[in-house]
């Protein structure tokens, strides 16, 4: 498994293990997933040249090795806080790599680790905050967290992704301003260029809203077969972990997160194969159905119409999917399986 891949995994399991904050009579504290939201500091680098050192034993690790880089390169962009940096200026860092000496990649290595240094490489560098005096060097190499190589297989659009959320950060009154139509115009028409990082940036500021009038631009993004499905996978994701997290949800969400999953399916695999794979792994399921598989939702609140279900049971019968999910489905799709009444 690429370095970068696990770094991006480890990101996820942390966000995910975050220790949410007690609840207060009426309210609801929102911990932040997307990483401009997480990190004060974040550049755009591009590396001159790199000189590796001799690897040697972890003195922390013994299971790892680890070498220090001497970095040399420029600074493109400073995107997200303040550092004494202006456009190209030159720095020369030393970073930590580390290594496991089984060669078997299983652990997150620290953010310089998985990074390609080689002369000519873009990376972006998230850092926790600046040093002291906003000293580029010693915030590059004491307080990074995470270095995206750019491009990046994990993260499509990264850079795209944090120029647009950072830009919309920047805007008086925000985040209550992505509630204004003309701003989710704005919005959307970057749908085709986004990545995982811009949908957490988008469910953070839905999160910390709590408002449905941003529902029609999340819907919007997901249920476009033209967003990248990467995008479309990580939204899925956290709007269905959501709804598992705060029973009261609006039914609304629930029945436009279903139509959309189910529209999905519809869609070529060889352009949505990620997407089908989240869908069909945990989030339908998730979202039609209890724990203990009740129904949640009736057929006819998600497909009125009665082609669209017939359609659908098409589309179910050419997918891989386990034969305890497609019987599951089926029966609800037939209208076998209705919810519960309250009172019940």
């Amino acid at each position: 498994m690429p370095m970068q891949l696990v770094s991006a995994l480890a990101l996820l399991l942390w966000c995910a293990a975050a220790e949410l904050p007690k609840k207060e009579p009426g309210m609801e504290a929102h911990t932040p997933v997307c990483e401009v939201n997480l990190y004060g500091v974040i550049t755009l680098l591009e590396v001159d040249s790199s000189r590796p050192g001799e690897w040697a034993q972890d003195p922390e690790n013994r299971l790892n090795r680890r070498r220090t880089t001497t970095v040399i390169g420029r600074v493109k962009q400073v995107l997200q806080g303040t550092v004494a940096a202006k456009s190209d200026q030159a720095f020369r860092i030393h970073v930590i790599q580390r290594a496991p000496i089984s060669g078997r990649i299983a652990d997150d290595y620290g953010p310089w680790s998985g990074a390609k240094l080689d002369s000519g490489q873009r990376l972006l560098a998230f850092c926790e905050r600046a040093a002291a005096g906003d000293r580029l060097e010693p915030t590059l190499e004491t307080f990074t967290r995470l270095v995206i190589n750019l491009p990046a297989n994990a993260f499509p659009f990264a850079l795209e992704d944090v120029t647009l959320a950072v830009s919309l950060k920047r805007r008086p009154q925000f985040p209550s301003i992505l509630q204004d139509g003309k701003v989710q115009q704005e919005v959307m028409q970057q749908h085709g260029r986004m990545g995982p990082i811009m949908a957490r940036f988008l469910f953070d500021a839905s999160a910390e809203l709590k408002s449905p009038r941003l529902d029609p631009l999340l819907s919007g993004i997901l249920e476009a077969a033209d967003t990248p499905p990467l995008c479309r996978a990580e939204l899925l994701r956290l709007l269905v972990e959501d709804l598992g997290l705060h029973e009261e949800a609006p039914i609304d969400r629930r029945i436009r997160l279903a139509r959309g999953m189910l529209a999905a399916l519809k869609e070529p695999a060889k352009t949505a194969a990620a997407l089908h794979e989240r869908i069909l792994q945990t989030d339908l399921r998730n979202t039609l159905f209890d724990e203990a598989d009740e129904p949640l939702l009736g057929v006819e609140q998600v497909l009125p119409a009665p082609k669209e279900g017939d359609d659908l049971g098409r589309v179910l019968a050419g997918l891989e999917l386990d034969d305890d999910l497609r019987a599951l489905l089926m029966k609800w799709l037939h209208g076998e399986l209705k919810p519960k009444k309250k009172s019940e």
